[in-house]
């Protein structure tokens, strides 16, 4: 399962099942397996399931601004222990 997993994280791989999930919906409400608004679900679960993968993939990359830090993970700028913030440079 973990290998499926990964496999879909991957962009390559997410792109080209999207490109199998429509005309996969629209052979199967062709051949009547399901009706015009049941392949709409379907085709809309296949997307949701595609879809989150690599949302949280993405989501992982990031850094919040609250708390930026560099590549090595220290932070960039230093902890204030309290106080008042200090205007943004320019103002």
């Amino acid at each position: 399962m973990s290998r499926l997993v990964a496999a879909l994280r991957r962009n390559p791989v997410r792109a080209y099942l999207y490109g199998l999930a429509l005309p996969g919906e629209a052979l199967a409400v062709s051949y009547g397996l399901v009706n015009d608004n049941q392949g709409a679900l379907w085709l809309g679960l296949a997307a949701a399931l595609l879809l989150v993968p690599g949302v949280e993939t993405v989501r992982a990359k990031v850094t919040p601004t609250s708390d930026p830090r560099d590549d090595a993970g220290r932070p960039l700028v230093p902890l204030r222990t309290g106080g008042p913030i200090p205007p943004p440079p320019g103002l």
